[in-house]
């Protein structure tokens, strides 16, 4: 890929890191995301919507739905302190699985999350305190980036939802000129796709990995993170899924949906967490504050 066209795909990552600093000047937390695998799902909107609160964000007349598991490294918080500007979290380092669509909120684009399982303890009990993320603990395994083919992990659920769990390969670098578009089967052109390397613009593949919003709902309360690294450096991987029983847990549309894609992406050392902001009205007011 050119540097014309890496400085191109990366148009979405600078506007983001721009509009971050002038909204937020500073983020509430900082970590590294490594050894990323993502999944995509394509179905009917009409079969997902109920299961997600906010407009869906269409592509070809389909939503989306990605699996996103990764390694959270180094997570510190801000203080606001001069002296002591960081402190780390390293309790709360390990792996992080996503269940999260694409949606559109007063203009702007995101991603939902819809669930969340975590190794890390501390994590799960102040990522729904501070964030309002649908976090919970779950038991996991997962390869690193050093494995190409052959790479494979399970996530399984803790507590009542024990018997849920979820399990994927990497059987093979992705052709690109054989990829699915969307749910209609249609083929994208190799042309369009970034096999390796930078997301191309207007691609499917940004469309599913430049997301610098995330959104979430906990009771009543919406509320809007903002997020902000580097453009994803990924390449295209076919992934075997079977024993979907975790899906179950965030509603029916797994039954609709079939996979379109899937990305191994490369390491992000630096990754922003901005500070969370209630965007549905009046329960702003009686059910969030900052630190819960």
């Amino acid at each position: 890929m050119t540097m014309l066209a890496q400085t191109e795909a990366g148009t979405l990552s600078q506007a983001a890191k721009r509009q971050f600093l002038a909204s937020e000047g500073e983020a509430l937390a900082r970590c590294a995301l490594r050894d990323a695998l993502l999944i995509h799902y394509a179905l009917p909107p009409q079969v997902l919507q109920p299961h997600v609160p906010f407009e869906l964000d269409v592509r070809d007349q389909s939503a989306f739905v990605s699996l996103v598991v990764s390694r959270m490294d180094g997570l510190r918080v801000h203080t606001g302190h001069r002296l002591v500007p960081w402190v780390p979290v390293s309790p709360v380092n390990g792996l992080l699985f996503n269940v999260r669509t694409y949606v559109r909120h007063r203009g702007e684009s995101g991603v939902f999350f819809m669930r969340q399982w975590v190794t890390g303890a501390v994590l799960a009990a102040i990522g729904p305190r501070w964030f309002g993320l649908p976090l919970a603990r779950g038991r996991m395994q997962h390869g690193s980036n050093r494995e190409v083919a052959g790479m494979a992990g399970q996530i399984t659920a803790t507590g009542i939802d024990a018997s849920a769990r979820l399990s994927y390969q990497v059987i093979d670098i992705a052709d690109a000129s054989n990829i699915a578009d969307s749910a209609t089967g249609h083929i994208a052109n190799a042309d369009d796709v970034a096999a390796h390397g930078f997301a191309a613009v207007d691609s499917l593949d940004e469309f599913l990995l430049e997301r610098y919003v995330g959104f979430t709902q906990q009771k009543s309360v919406q509320r809007r993170l903002a997020i902000w690294h580097e453009p994803w450096l990924m390449r295209r991987v076919e992934v075997q899924v079977c024993d979907e029983g975790l899906l179950g847990l965030t509603g029916t549309w797994a039954l609709a949906a079939r996979q379109v894609a899937a990305h191994r992406a490369a390491d992000l050392e630096e990754v922003w967490i901005g500070r969370p902001t209630c965007v549905n009205g009046e329960a702003c007011g009686t059910h969030w504050s900052p630190r819960g």
